[in-house]
């Protein structure tokens, strides 16, 4: 069965590292550069409008978060919208930052967690009935 290839231009991960002068203080500062794609127009920042493309990184952190200088800002954004396998991709909903959609992913895991918990504890359940009932039968008789 082959994968559904994505791209990240489309991933609610798809974000900006902060400057070099702010890495490892933000969250002190209380400021958010992850934001940036969500905050200050997605769109323009995936279509080739961004003025510093070096700073995209993946949330998810499943590329590397420093393109090389060499690269130009149209190889960047070819690469962001190549076609690649990612398993931790997450459609981009509009007005949510990385972490919120990192968040919404956790969210929908736990859900699936509980149902399964829950079906299997109803077939446990039944599997039981039915065994004490023939239990029951066999030494009934």
């Amino acid at each position: 069965m082959a994968r559904k290839t994505v791209r990240c231009a489309d991933c609610g991960f798809l974000s900006l590292l902060p400057p070099e002068e702010f890495r490892g203080k933000t969250s002190a500062m209380g400021i958010d550069f992850y934001g940036d794609c969500t905050k200050f127009g997605r769109e323009g920042a995936t279509q080739e409008r961004h003025k510093n493309p070096q700073r995209f990184t993946c949330r998810r952190l499943q590329w590397s978060t420093d393109f090389p200088k060499e690269l130009t800002p149209s190889q960047i954004f070819n690469l962001i919208k190549q076609e690649r396998e990612c398993l931790f991709f997450m459609l981009y909903q509009p007005g949510y930052t990385p972490d919120e959609h990192r968040e919404l992913q956790r969210e929908k895991t736990n859900q699936r967690t509980l149902l399964r918990a829950s079906i299997l504890g109803a077939v446990i359940g039944a599997s039981a009935a039915i065994l004490a009932q023939l239990i029951w039968a066999l030494f009934s008789s």
